[in-house]
């Protein structure tokens, strides 16, 4: 259990309630006033603890199925929990929040998509919502998936993030959020051994990473106040090819933003930006027009400074494109279609500019310049 405030002294109420069916167990314990908890418990050898302490905290559980477990804290005012395992075996739900109008939720179950004519149980799975502050909206969807780990963590106000695993396969998704006003989405759906972590650290911070592909790895780390960064790996549903694609963006600072969309195989992107209002964007307005799209292509940015802007397009295989950017209003536009590309670029100073266009196959091209209000263009065919 995470270091959240005692409760006091006193218990008013501490019930243990057994379920009609076989070796259920609650547990249940208030203290405070007009606390209400409602369980639902079928199945066999499943097991339920919950404690509320404060004023008007509610909360909801209902497991079926096989040796589930779940555990449900709430320290505060004003809080609701809502947790679900239906069907399944040995699946492992966990809510903790302290503070006050804080919402959480797990889905362990095909609860969700039984609409959409999807069905089965998920097995031992693991979900940890906890939540310190007020205000915080937090929330894990885990169904038709196994072996799957995901877990919020949220200390602050107003806060929200938003996970759910869907018929992936091995997924791991972690969101840690300190600080005010953040969001934090991760959506992981048909796969196998996805994984998605975001990291955010300051105020009004937006991380999305929406993940449908095979081998997919996300990773997103934002230090500073209103950065955003939008992950989108390609797609299995409609017959889009997407298996291995590798992301990571790492932000410091205020203001900067990174928009990427993967598509295709083994595509690896990798960027770092520290300053304010930096920028690296695919040019791609949906995923399916990604900024990188093909087999193997690389993309790594590093930028520093003040209002600098990577936009980029790779299409084709095997094309490789390194960029570095240092000082304040430095442009990079770079378009490579083909094979074989391989692009190195750097800028350090004020206001330059470059547009490097690369298509047909094999082309190398090395382009750097210092100072101030610099242009280049290069093309090669």
């Amino acid at each position: 259990m995470p270091a959240l405030k005692p409760l006091a002294l006193a218990v008013l109420a501490t019930l243990t309630l057994h379920a009609h069916a076989e070796n259920n167990t609650a547990d249940l314990t208030q203290e405070g006033e007009n606390n209400t908890s409602t369980i639902e418990q079928s199945g066999t050898a499943n097991s339920f603890t919950q404690t509320q302490a404060g004023q008007h905290n509610s909360g909801f559980v209902t497991q079926s199925g096989t040796e589930n477990s779940s555990t449900v804290y709430q320290e505060g005012a004003g809080s609701y929990s809502q947790l679900i395992q239906e069907g399944g075996n040995l699946n492992i739900g966990q809510i903790y929040q302290s503070g006050n109008d804080n919402f959480a939720y797990v889905t362990q179950s095909d609860y969700e998509h039984r609409g959409l004519g999807i069905h089965g149980f998920a097995d031992q799975n693991t979900a940890l919502v906890e939540q310190s502050g007020s205000g915080n909206r937090g929330g894990i969807n885990q169904t038709l998936s196994s072996y799957n780990d995901a877990s919020v963590r949220q200390n602050g106000d107003n806060n929200n993030s938003t996970n759910e695993q869907y018929s992936a396969d091995y997924g791991t998704q972690t969101t840690v959020q300190e600080g005010n006003n953040n969001t934090g989405d991760i959506y992981q759906a048909s796969g196998d051994y996805l994984t998605a972590s975001i990291y955010q650290s300051g105020d009004n911070n937006t991380a999305q990473i929406a993940q449908l592909a095979d081998n997919a790895t996300a990773t997103v780390n934002q230090e500073g106040n209103g950065n955003t960064a939008d992950i989108r790996q390609g797609s299995v549903f409609g017959g889009s090819s997407a298996t291995g694609a590798i992301a990571r963006v790492d932000q410091t600072g205020d203001l900067n933003t990174t928009n990427v969309r993967q598509e295709g195989s083994f595509n690896v992107l990798s960027v770092s930006q520290t300053g304010t209002s930096n920028m690296v964007s695919g040019n791609g307005e949906t995923i399916y027009e990604p900024g990188q799209q093909g087999d193997s292509n690389v993309l790594s940015a590093q930028q520093d400074g003040t209002g600098n802007e990577l936009y980029f397009t790779q299409t084709g295989n095997d094309n490789e494109l390194y960029v570095m950017q240092s000082g304040d209003a430095n442009t990079i536009a770079a378009t490579q279609t083909g094979v074989g590309y391989s692009a190195i670029l750097s800028q350090n100073g004020s206001a330059n500019s470059m547009n490097i266009t690369q298509t047909s196959q094999g082309n190398m091209a090395t382009v750097t310049q210092s100072g101030t209000g610099n242009m280049a263009t290069l093309t090669q065919r």
